[in-house]
């Protein structure tokens, strides 16, 4: 561990069209790394319930949440943190990653991360269906 304290937990979804693999969790902890910044990785199962475990990653008081997966995973990750002090950070792991695409974000893993790690923020506008929080991009 490095003597920084977590402030980024990535949920990562590794239903999203990649290998659930050891090997992108240690890839992913290594490129923060390389920016000095120690995460926390929480690796969700099929059929986790993303808005839940990303409320209780939200709970813990973290700076960033990181939505590591497709746009399903973005936007549930968003509706976790819509109203919270964290910022979404966004790892396009997905098949499509409208949303990365659409407000400029890179989609290769390495230059996500960097981006992230960059510290810097784009606003974008979310509303809510119920029960589901939507990007603008989805609208």
């Amino acid at each position: 561990m490095m003597d920084n304290p977590v402030t980024h937990v990535v949920l990562l979804n590794t239903q999203a069209n990649v290998a659930a693999t050891r090997d992108l969790g240690t890839r992913i902890r290594e490129r923060f790394r390389v920016h000095g910044i120690d995460i926390e990785i929480r690796v969700l199962a099929k059929g986790d319930d993303i808005v839940a475990v990303a409320r209780r990653a939200v709970a813990g008081a973290p700076d960033v949440i990181v939505a590591g997966g497709g746009d399903g995973t973005v936007s549930a990750v968003a509706s976790a943190v819509v109203g919270t002090s964290a910022t979404i950070g966004v790892l396009p792991l997905g098949r499509l990653n409208h949303f990365a695409q659409e407000i400029g974000l890179p989609v290769d893993v390495d230059s996500a991360i960097g981006s992230i790690c960059s510290g810097l923020v784009t606003r974008f506008g979310v509303a809510r269906r119920l029960p589901h929080t939507l990007h603008t991009t989805s609208l």
